[in-house]
């Protein structure tokens, strides 16, 4: 099969136009309907306005932050390593932040480009939600495994090794524990990660 050039494009901008609809809000606002979602199929409200130089902006109104803030405290979550990481995807994506609100601001004649832009910028900040720490925390522990069992071999390493020999060893949970030539390394991220070898 021959793929046909001009009709595939075609086809690409009639079907990419038609998922592309600006309506009128009541209040009078521009909202553009795109096919960019969250995961639970809600769309991006992307809502269109004049900026005073006579471009447009196009902006999210804070409703990303607020869509995120169902499952996650917003203050506590951009704090520390997310809020570093969503400081860098701001900066990478070259949108603009203003409180919760994500925005674009260009001319009326790049918005197309700013509606991707936008939409992709906020794809990547919402997924920031993956770095949970539950979820980051299953996943460490399935690294850690696939780590130790590519060093040591599996019948070797104790998982929830409890120390023997000294009393209350129920207060002192080793994650992982492995003898080789005689020596113990033991691997506990409970509070601190860490690995320490017991000759």
């Amino acid at each position: 099969m021959s793929l046909e050039r001009e009709r595939l494009e075609r086809q690409l901008c009639e079907r990419l136009c038609e998922e592309v609809r600006l309506t009128v809000r009541p209040d009078g606002a521009l909202m553009l309907r795109t096919r960019f979602e969250f995961p639970d199929g809600d769309r991006f409200p992307l809502h269109v306005s004049e900026t005073l130089t006579g471009g447009v902006r196009l902006s999210d109104r804070g409703h990303t932050l607020m869509h995120m803030s169902y499952d996650h405290d917003i203050d506590a979550f951009l704090q520390g390593g997310r809020g570093l990481l969503l400081e860098r995807l701001v900066n990478e994506t070259g949108i603009s932040q203003d409180g919760g609100e994500f925005f674009v601001e260009c001319p009326a004649d790049d918005l197309p480009y700013a509606v991707f832009q936008l939409g992709q910028a906020l794809t990547r900040i919402y997924d920031l939600t993956l770095l949970s720490r539950s979820r980051v925390k299953s996943t460490f522990y399935d690294d850690l495994a696939d780590l130790l069992t590519s060093l040591i071999d599996q019948d070797r390493i104790a998982v929830d090794y409890r120390p023997e020999g000294i009393p209350n060893p129920e207060a002192y949970p080793v994650d992982s524990e492995s003898k080789v030539n005689h020596r113990a390394f033991r691997c506990s991220c409970t509070a601190y990660p860490t690995v320490t070898r017991h000759d």
